[in-house]
């Protein structure tokens, strides 16, 4: 039989015997194991279970992409049953969180103990600030009394809020309250005060730790958030994407377009990334891309897919944005080759733009210079022929702006102003997931609008061989 499960079984027995004072002493004795390794995991995120007994487990095999999502383990037959579900689960996160920072966040010596230190700065702000707060309503408290001497006062006091008892005074609608207040926050210090000491870690400690396990473990996800944000620049980095990838740095995207327009007519066999490298080094430096962040452009690079038989350049170039620990937990691979699929199919429709209308009206004019009198009789034809190109220039014009306003705009302004509300490592990546979700299906590229989508593209097509045709010798 496990530790746990002896651990579990006498619990269960302790009130259902004659001998509570005794059972209750083995209890203690008996769970010393057991807290030592939850303050190993919730101090250091380190786990010290050579017999496999705690309810955490870590899988050192992941992969670097799965380090969040399959490295740790919550084991749940190993949770003791004198732990709720969901209290073994805060512990566990707490952990985590901690183990995440310290192994793949560069804060090697990150602990608990940093955070409490954090915690008692909050309990000095939150005290300083009730401080004020009581000054002031102190004083409105005398200034309201004075107010209340005459008569010309009396309707606004029927308009506030006035308790005699707590000596309180404030206008409606502006009392507000701390998630925690600081004896609360105390309280969670005095419990990581408790896991440094090793003649209190047993079962005694549990009924300490379930209120106070809910403030370490929102201010140690905050921490994670922060982490994430501030030395990652997590935001910056999803700027970059949006701006590269979905083509929202337009000034940028136009120059590329310029300098790759007759590069990617090549086939795809005498296309060398080296080359293009250099064109896009170009044109960052020729926009307002060259201002921004240096290490998110070093992260932005170009990619050549598989080539097939007759493939042009424009078949195998993609943009991709490279990313690594801890960022990649975020911007995982299966978002990467979705934000891949949009780049390709938006680049299509910005060669559409400029290949109509950059080269079909020149060639017009070169040919009607150079053929002279032969070119009145095929006028009517090429009038025909202008009209509907401007028919295309107005479809084209229409998708782009479908996708740039109604589509990305809207959706990354979805995903920024939720951002900031979120609480833990979780939802960031959940939010960041949706957002690339609805981008995929507004964009028509998701499983359910195949077809639609593969009639866009036919269309794309025939549009690509009618400049052809219209730009051809």
């Amino acid at each position: 039989m496990r530790g746990v499960s002896i651990i579990s079984q006498l619990y269960a027995f302790i009130n259902n015997c004659g001998a509570e004072k005794i059972l209750s002493k083995v209890l203690e004795e008996t769970s010393k194991p057991m807290f030592v390794m939850i303050k190993g995991w919730l101090t250091y995120g380190e786990l010290q279970d050579p017999f496999r007994e705690f309810f955490v487990e870590i899988n050192e095999k992941t992969s670097d992409d799965d380090i969040w999502t399959s490295r740790y383990i919550l084991v749940i037959k190993n949770i003791p049953n004198f732990f709720s579900k969901s209290f073994a689960e805060k512990i566990f996160e707490i952990g985590k969180c901690i183990n995440f920072i310290r192994n793949f966040c560069g804060e090697p010596t990150y602990s608990l103990i940093k955070l409490k230190q954090k915690l008692i700065s909050t309990v000095e702000k939150i005290e300083k600030d009730e401080e004020k707060e009581k000054e002031k309503k102190n004083q409105m408290l005398i200034d309201v009394n004075e107010e209340l001497e005459t008569q010309k006062y009396k309707k606004l006091y029927k308009s506030q809020i006035f308790n005699k008892e707590k000596n309180f005074y404030q206008p409606l609608n502006t009392i507000t309250n701390p998630t925690f207040n600081a004896l609360e926050y105390k309280k969670a210090i005095g419990l990581i005060s408790d896991l440094e000491d090793e003649s209190k870690l047993n079962l005694n400690l549990l009924y300490t730790m379930n209120a106070e396990i809910d403030i370490i473990h929102m201010e140690i996800n905050k921490e994670l958030i922060s982490i994430i944000f501030e030395k990652f620049k997590f935001l910056d980095n999803l700027k970059s994407v949006n701006r590269y990838l979905l083509l929202g740095q337009g000034d940028m995207m136009q120059y590329l377009m310029d300098l790759l327009f007759n590069e990617l007519k090549k086939p795809a066999t005498q296309i060398y990334k080296h080359n293009l490298l250099s064109i896009l080094e170009t044109a960052i430096r020729a926009s307002n891309a060259q201002y921004h962040n240096s290490d998110c452009l070093k992260r932005l690079n170009i990619k050549l897919m598989d080539s097939s038989t007759g493939d042009t350049g424009w078949d195998i170039f993609v943009l991709e944005y490279n990313v690594d620990i801890p960022l990649n937990v975020i911007f995982t691979k299966p978002l990467l080759k979705e934000y891949q699929k949009l780049f390709f199919f938006f680049w299509k429709i910005k060669r559409l733009e400029f290949s109509q209308e950059h080269q079909t009206w020149r060639n017009f004019m070169t040919y009607s210079h150079s053929l002279k009198h032969r070119f009145d009789s095929l006028r009517p034809y090429i009038q025909k022929s202008m009209l509907f190109n401007r028919q295309i220039i107005h479809f084209v014009s229409n998708l782009h702006n479908y996708f740039t306003l109604e589509v990305l705009e809207t959706e990354y302004k979805k995903i920024i102003e939720k951002i900031y509300s979120a609480s833990k490592l979780d939802d960031l990546i959940d939010l960041h997931k949706k957002f690339v979700e609805g981008v995929i299906e507004q964009s028509l590229l998701n499983s359910e609008y195949s077809m639609i989508y593969k009639k866009i593209l036919q269309i794309f097509d025939l549009i690509f061989r009618f400049k052809a045709a219209q730009v051809s010798n």
